[in-house]
């Protein structure tokens, strides 16, 4: 079956689905043929709601009339500076007690 995927912008994709397919694989799929985000960042919402890796596509109801929403979440953050938990300033320990700092104190 023939399946449309849309963004939450303006970009629509059709791909070319068995209804056994799993939306894990689908979100697979639609990064290799679509170059759609990292499947562990894609969420796919039908209906309003977020559908399971797990789920297939028969199991959702979805017609070739319908279509999904494919919400793509920002990448995490990252940030190494120094050393600690990325702050560049030691351990929360360290700081509260003003230890482990670049700079002398009084």
């Amino acid at each position: 079956m023939k399946l449309m995927v849309r963004d939450v912008g303006t970009k629509r994709m059709v791909v070319e689905v068995e209804p056994s397919l799993k939306i894990g694989e689908l979100k697979t799929k639609l990064q290799a043929e679509h170059s759609v985000a990292d499947p562990a960042r894609q969420k796919m919402i039908y209906k309003g709601k977020v559908l399971k890796d797990a789920d297939t596509i028969e199991s959702t109801g979805v017609t070739e009339a319908d279509f999904y929403v494919c919400m793509v979440s920002a990448p995490p953050k990252v940030c190494c500076l120094g050393r600690g938990r990325g702050s560049g300033e030691g351990t929360e320990t360290e700081r509260r007690n003003g230890e482990g700092l670049a700079w002398p104190h009084t």
